[in-house]
């Protein structure tokens, strides 16, 4: 059977050190013992106070470590946000230095364009001038050649009504030379 009493100590810690059921402590052929002496009374009182204090020492220590660990876990935040703020800035910087990049390279791209653009339609240009030029001197060809072949006929008119006067004048000489 458990005797507890009542001298400033907790019930829970006077229920354990005067618990005397033999079931509970395992020694099934154990006679309940009489009450313990006043100097076992009071070692047992002493060393509840030591076990309270050692027990308010703990809290206290684990309340310490809880809040050391929640600073340690606020720094390890605060240095983690600080670490993200500090790649996000990175990131940021680096992808405004890829899109100026990327600008200048789609400006230079765009020159390059209208300058072949521009050179092709130069190309054309000369081309088209070229080809009005050949159709002219072409034209002019086919005019001298025309105007050669009439010269040529009006030549060849010419030599045929000579040799005709030709022919008439020998016929004429020779009348005059039998006359």
């Amino acid at each position: 059977m458990c005797r507890t009493k009542n001298r400033g100590v907790s019930t829970h810690a006077k229920n354990l050190l005067y618990c005397r059921d033999p079931v509970v402590l395992g020694d099934a052929g154990a006679q309940p013992q009489s009450a313990p002496s006043s100097a076992n009374e009071r070692e047992v009182r002493e060393r509840l106070i030591r076990l309270e204090e050692g027990q308010k020492a703990l809290s206290q220590r684990i309340e310490d470590v809880n809040a050391n660990l929640s600073k340690r876990i606020e720094d390890v935040n605060a240095n983690l946000s600080t670490q993200i703020a500090d790649l996000r800035s990175d990131m940021n910087s680096r992808l405004s230095d890829m899109n100026s990049r990327l600008s200048d390279l789609t400006a230079l791209l765009h020159i390059i364009i209208s300058t072949l653009v521009a050179l092709v339609l130069a190309i054309a240009g000369a081309g088209l001038v070229m080809w009005r030029k050949i159709l002219t001197v072409d034209a002019a060809v086919q005019t001298k050649i025309g105007i050669d072949q009439f010269v040529k006929d009006q030549v060849l008119h010419l030599e045929q009504e000579v040799g005709f006067v030709k022919g008439k004048l020998r016929e004429l000489n020779e009348a005059l030379n039998q006359r």
